[in-house]
């Protein structure tokens, strides 16, 4: 079977704000169509993979960040 769901539906269902009937209606289909199923893991790992990104920033942009607020807070000193 082929589910007729579109990108943005597993989206809405993976962060919860899908409405009821399309969160059931997806569910159903995650286990009878092996395709929605793949689709949908990958989604999954992309929105993972952006949350790490977003709670774990480089540490060189945290370097930057800190030195650029050193030089602000002396410059804002002097004045």
């Amino acid at each position: 079977m082929i589910s007729n769901f579109t990108q943005n539906d597993l989206i809405q269902f993976i962060y919860g704000e899908a409405d009821k009937n399309l969160e059931d209606e997806i569910k159903s289909a995650l286990n009878s169509d092996v395709m929605l199923f793949e689709t949908y893991c990958q989604i999954l790992d992309t929105v993972n993979s952006l949350e790490n990104f977003k709670l774990n920033p480089d540490n060189t942009s945290l370097r930057i960040i800190m030195e650029e607020s050193t030089i602000i807070q002396g410059e804002s000193l002097v004045n």
